[in-house]
């Protein structure tokens, strides 16, 4: 009952900090707040809310061009029908996901290693993920060829500094 409650006082704060955001035309914050109650609903299996809160915050992101936020909705899309025992149509947004963060390396070559490292954490599941689900149940050539493609390019130790730099 303690959850429920903490969980219900949640969805109410980020509703109420998506709204607020709104007012305040700070796009930014909206999809971060609506995103998050998506990512609430997801923890809750209450998928079709999660789906349409994440779409919006994604829609919000894509908007104002802002990727680091992008690449977390599109991953939250694909983690979405895995949940539900829906591989295939996972794979579009996992691979949107990976396609942003990608663009964002280009930006890592100015940052900080602290920084270059702490993002590589983050980012590094989304990548095995995508190779994980891509490699479930009959696979296909398509399937091996973008598995492997994503592994060359997801993030590890000092290759993804070094990799960077190169971009």
């Amino acid at each position: 009952m303690l959850r429920q409650t903490q969980l219900q006082k949640s969805a109410q704060l980020l509703a109420r900090s998506f709204e607020e955001a709104q007012q305040l035309h700070h796009d930014r914050s909206a999809s971060f707040a609506i995103g998050e109650l998506g990512h609430l609903y997801e923890q809750t299996q209450q998928w079709q809310n999660a789906q349409q809160l994440t779409q919006k915050a994604l829609n919000i992101a894509k908007s104002i061009q802002v990727p680091e936020l992008t690449y977390q909705w599109e991953w939250q899309l694909g983690r979405i029908p895995i949940d539900k025992k829906e591989l295939q149509a996972a794979s579009v947004p996992y691979t949107q996901a990976v396609a942003t963060l990608q663009s964002l390396r280009q930006d890592l070559i100015a940052i900080d290693q602290e920084v270059q490292f702490s993002f590589r954490e983050q980012v590094e599941p989304v990548y095995r993920e995508l190779v994980n689900l891509l490699l479930q149940g009959n696979v296909s050539q398509n399937n091996l060829t973008q598995a492997r493609q994503t592994l060359s390019v997801t993030p590890k130790s000092s290759t993804f500094i070094t990799q960077t730099a190169k971009i």
